[in-house]
């Protein structure tokens, strides 16, 4: 149980740290998408990630956890499997922790939608490039590219 607690203890510990540095990443990545910096929207990607992939590892070696002392693998058995413990971590690190994960989630949808008008308007570049869909583009033998629904009489 020492041993299962203290892996427990640096869980939570490395809770605020990281939502920390999850929030940073997704401001910096908003950053780079209304800047359209490819650069830096690579290295943020890669940093987004890392710290993801740390909370994720963290979560499923408590699952483990609670599959290992015989409790269904959910939200509310973690929860009381948790309180359950003898480490306690402080309730005000835990809530801090969890409002920056609150809004680090909110400025990943935001993210999304803005990667989603990016792309759109790339695909709309992209379709007027090829000559797809715009009737005021004129292609390389002068015509605009629409088919005429008239019939030439000769």
């Amino acid at each position: 149980m020492a041993q299962n607690n203290s892996a427990l203890q640096a869980f939570v510990e490395q809770q605020l740290p990281l939502s920390q540095r999850l929030l940073q990443a997704l401001q910096n990545e908003e950053n780079a998408l209304v800047n359209n910096d490819i650069d830096a929207l690579e290295q943020v990607t890669l940093e987004k990630n890392q710290v993801v992939h740390l909370f994720l590892s963290g979560q499923q070696q408590l699952l483990r956890q609670l599959q290992q002392e015989g409790l269904p693998l959910n939200q509310d058995n973690l929860t009381a499997w948790l309180e359950a413990q003898p480490y306690k971590p402080s309730q005000e690190a835990q809530a801090t922790a969890k409002s920056l994960q609150i809004a680090a989630q909110e400025i990943n949808r935001s993210n999304g939608l803005l990667i989603q008008r990016l792309s759109s308007r790339a695909q709309a570049g992209l379709s007027a490039l090829r000559g797809q869909g715009d009737a005021g583009l004129y292609g390389p033998s002068g015509q605009n590219g629409q088919a005429s629904i008239f019939r030439v009489i000769v």
